[in-house]
């Protein structure tokens, strides 16, 4: 990571004129996991002006995290229909749910991602959303179907995206063994609420989601209807979040980012892959991307150059 730039210069023998031609300077890479203040949207909402820090969920604001991104899948009549959210991770690759494209990889063409987008009705924003069709999908080599173990894809697209546009930009990406603390951390998509669980949401909201420890996460699932009884265990490839009585995950919110501020920029914490119940208390469980910091790695090293991955 380059120094913080210096406005003084370091001694008198700065000022001197140089004779030699100097040396073009590269421009600097765009910051990773930037949360947005407001961008005026094409309707006005009142809690637009309601800040940043002051809001534990709801509506987002346009462009507020411009790097969720969702997917959608070719239905029958060749047009296409929301499937699941993801996260921008370079201008050429979004991170996903195994599970929403498991079924597909052999045909990356049938899915496409939205970026930059907020309300899914309309196309009359205030800056455009940006399309990109798959061409590969890189699905978890050990994701397991029935217990949605490493349950991870990363869709690449040959055509990047414009980052130069205040709505798109990538989420940070965490380090390997990279530790997240307090309750600093939230989830965004389009997926429903507890409000409205059997539909998902046409415009982009978010809320905040703590994470719960491994072992009482474990604890709590064991003791709900769905698994009580069947000797569930918690997986590494698992990370639990949530657990607050009517703020949750809900339908269509798989593959959705989870991400938890550090250092000035939010980072990828999961993504979103099962849960129980919807607002009724419980944690939901995401695919932990610390655990997955190093497949990730690997999968976009060399797709591109000058792009800022980690924090």
């Amino acid at each position: 990571m380059l120094p913080p730039f210096n406005p003084h210069p370091a001694n008198h023998l700065a000022a001197v004129v140089s004779t030699t031609s100097p040396r073009p300077v590269a421009p600097k890479p765009k910051k990773c996991g930037q949360r947005r203040a407001a961008i005026a949207s094409r309707v006005h909402f009142i809690d637009e002006d309601e800040g940043i820090e002051q809001r534990l969920d709801g509506m987002a604001n346009f462009g507020e995290f411009p790097w969720t991104v969702y997917v959608q899948e070719r239905v029958a009549n060749g047009s296409f229909a929301y499937k699941c959210g993801g996260a921008l991770i370079t201008s050429g690759a979004v991170i996903t749910a195994g599970h929403c494209v498991a079924n597909a990889r052999s045909n990356p063409a049938s899915f496409q991602i939205v970026a930059g987008d907020w309300d899914r009705r309309h196309t009359r924003e205030r800056l455009p959303s940006q399309i990109r069709q798959i061409d590969r999908i890189v699905l978890h080599p050990n994701y397991y179907s029935g217990s949605l173990y490493n349950d991870v894809a990363i869709l690449i697209f040959n055509h990047p995206l414009n980052e130069s546009t205040a709505n798109v930009a990538n989420i940070c990406l965490p380090a390997i063994g990279e530790r997240f603390h307090g309750s600093n951390c939230l989830l965004s998509g389009w997926g429903a609420t507890p409000r409205t669980p059997a539909q998902e949401e046409p415009i982009q909201r978010f809320v905040t989601m703590p994470l719960v420890d491994p072992r009482s996460c474990e604890v709590q699932l064991q003791q709900t209807n769905s698994l009580r009884g069947k000797r569930f265990r918690m997986h590494d490839s698992f990370e639990c979040a949530g657990g607050v009585k009517g703020r949750d995950s809900c339908k269509g919110s798989g593959g959705s980012p989870l991400v938890c501020e550090k250092g000035g920029a939010y980072v990828l914490a999961g993504i979103m892959s099962w849960g129980v119940s919807c607002g009724e208390g419980v944690p939901a469980v995401f695919a932990n991307a610390v655990y997955q910091a190093g497949w990730i790695r690997g999968v976009i090293d060399g797709l591109e150059d000058n792009v800022v991955y980690f924090v």
